[in-house]
Formats: structure tokens, sequence, C-alpha cells
């Protein structure tokens, strides 16, 4: 599964888990751009993946004041690593690192 799709599963499973009953719809848009700019309009709610400040400001089609940027969780200069096994490949894994 991709980064994108992962985010979207970890959102859709806060929203239940927080109590959320409604429908959740996703609607299709071309790129990031176009996803960004329906967000923007008002059109969708949420984006289903992490967007960056500099993704949002100094743009021609919408203004990062459209947007709730919050603090940011991996901070400048930091970045995370995930490695994804099965049980039986753990210790090689383990060994390899």
């Amino acid at each position: 599964m991709q980064r994108v799709g992962i985010e979207s599963v970890l959102i859709w499973s806060a929203l239940k888990n927080l109590g959320f009953k409604g429908q959740i719809e996703f609607i299709p848009a071309a790129n990031s751009k176009r996803q960004k700019v329906e967000l923007a309009k008002g059109n969708a709610d949420f984006i289903g993946y992490t967007l960056f400040r500099v993704s949002v400001e100094g743009s021609q089609q919408f203004s990062a004041a459209s947007f709730l940027i919050t603090t940011p969780v991996i901070k400048v200069g930091q970045s995370i690593a995930g490695i994804f096994t099965t049980a039986n490949q753990l210790e090689a894994i383990s060994q390899a690192l």
C-alpha cells in the first residue's frame, strides 16, 4: 500500500475511534494541485495525506490562509523511516541493521 493510502486509512480510523458515525466520501481529483484547489474552494473537508506548508504557500490558485496549518509533527531536518517485514524475517532484518 502506498503512503497516501496508509494515511487515508489512519485518518479514517482516527475519525471512527473518535466517534464519527457519518459517511466518508472520497472525491477523485486529477492531482495534488487540483486537490488543494478543491479543498480551498470548500468542496472537500480534508486531504487524505500529509501536506507541507511550502506546498500551499505562494500559490496563484489558492491562499495558504484557506488551510488550517498545524504545528509540524516532523520538524525540519528530521525524518522518520519505517521498516515493514513479516514475522519470519524479523531476525534477518534486525541483523542487517
